[in-house]
């Protein structure tokens, strides 16, 4: 296997980790906060887990991660 193919992988379970990440968060979340609350918070988390994967996947291909 090839870099693109190892790249591939570790894209993917970047993305898996950061859907782990959400679903661990909302469920707390859900069981200390009011409906509303939860809404904004998941949004907020999605976010920064989204911005935080697509910056660790541009370091990584820029040569900046290693």
């Amino acid at each position: 296997m090839g870099l693109v193919g190892s790249a591939i992988i570790k894209i993917l379970v970047l993305i898996v980790q950061g859907g782990f990440f959400l679903l661990i968060a909302f469920i707390i979340n859900r069981s200390v906060m009011s409906n509303g609350i939860i809404k904004r918070t998941l949004k907020l988390q999605m976010i920064a887990t989204i911005c935080f994967i697509l910056i660790l996947i541009w370091g990584s291909f820029n040569g900046y991660l290693w």
